[in-house]
């Protein structure tokens, strides 16, 4: 079974188990609740859930005043988009409940609900004083949204079913029901369908986007305008991470039945295999890949960006990878968000549930 069948299969258990939670557990349980209790992370409810509101008002902003910049890494989007950092906060999706945002200084100080009720965040991304999400809650329709960073402004930006979801310079990217790449504006205007093809993976760098083809295996690249179609392979490509000047990829092996990871120049050229591990997901810091190791038994590794200095950092079964700082942060049930973390030497092991 491919990663992407893996996924699909965990997204539908997932949705199915967040409905039942919802109609028997969830509202049953908000209904007893006094009007005026709103949860925090500490559970004092005097202790306002909402951030200090910004003295940039996110209602006031045009677009064009926050249209440049990529909204979150790659590499952390290829992970479904758990985690976003800015200069001054990390945003991180918790695997309590229905999937509620906090946010905390790189401290690990002041940490705090981003909104006190709205959950099912997944692949967010910042933008100026915006969050933008594709909220997979099933009241929510699994649409797009945004939430400004105070959590005081909530909009609804698409009213389709939305995966994928990338910001890049001024234009949200993502993949529809039917796995067709659209973009728009980040106010949800001027929809434009990108790729006239069904597409199982991207990722968007520059002027380039790099995909998959669902189906007719095919890696190419295409300008985000459309243009300049280019195949680069003929592979069935998983996963798509761009570092510095490299394209890292998963390519599915159909005799061996295993994902290995390669890199390529964006141009195309210099390809590589990087190993011969059967690798899950991945992630890249600091020219470190870390990643999942399906050959031993899904335990946490790296290798550096040349392939070199492999190593097992921790014996635990590791689905969605992040780092921050000398932290990996990761989850053992594909599609959940992060439930552990252990620093990259491997010690200091900790459940983020507890």
């Amino acid at each position: 079974m491919t990663i992407k069948q893996i996924i699909l299969l965990a997204v539908i258990t997932l949705t199915i188990v967040i409905t039942i939670l919802t109609i028997f557990i969830i509202l049953p349980l908000i209904s007893t609740l006094p009007d005026d209790l709103y949860p925090n992370v500490d559970g004092n409810n005097d202790v306002s859930p909402f951030p200090t509101p910004s003295t940039n008002d996110p209602s006031s902003n045009t677009d064009e005043d926050i249209v440049m910049g990529r909204g979150n890494t790659s590499g952390n989007i290829a992970n479904i988009g758990y985690i976003a950092q800015t200069y001054e906060w990390i945003y991180i999706v918790e695997a309590r409940g229905l999937f509620p945002l906090y946010k905390m200084r790189h401290d690990e100080s002041e940490r705090q609900r981003v909104h006190p009720t709205e959950q099912g965040f997944t692949f967010i991304n910042i933008i100026g004083d915006w969050i933008y999400y594709s909220n997979m809650s099933v009241n929510s329709g699994r649409n797009i949204y945004r939430l400004s960073v105070d959590g005081t402004i909530q909009e609804k930006i698409n009213d389709e079913i939305s995966t994928s979801l990338t910001v890049v310079d001024g234009y949200i990217y993502y993949r529809n029901m039917d796995d067709y790449l659209y973009r728009m504006q980040l106010n949800g205007t001027n929809i434009e369908k990108v790729i006239d093809e069904q597409t199982n993976t991207f990722c968007v760098a520059g002027d380039w986007i790099y995909y998959g083809i669902k189906g007719d295996y095919g890696f190419y690249k295409i300008n985000v305008n459309g243009t300049e179609r280019t195949r680069l392979s003929s592979d069935d490509i998983e996963i798509i991470v761009i570092y510095e000047e490299w394209v890292f990829f998963t390519v599915f092996d159909n005799d061996r039945r295993e994902n290995l990871l390669h890199k390529m120049r964006m141009d195309g050229s210099e390809r590589y295999q990087m190993c011969d591990d059967n690798i899950g997901f991945f992630n890249i810091s600091d020219d470190w890949i870390y990643y999942s190791n399906w050959s031993d038994n899904e335990y946490l590794y790296r290798m550096n960006i040349d392939g070199t200095e492999k190593e097992l950092i921790y014996t635990d079964r590791v689905a969605m990878i992040y780092i921050l700082g000398d932290w990996v942060y990761y989850s053992s049930i594909i599609p959940l968000p992060p439930m552990y973390r252990v620093r990259i030497d491997g010690s200091g092991y900790e459940s983020l549930l507890d």
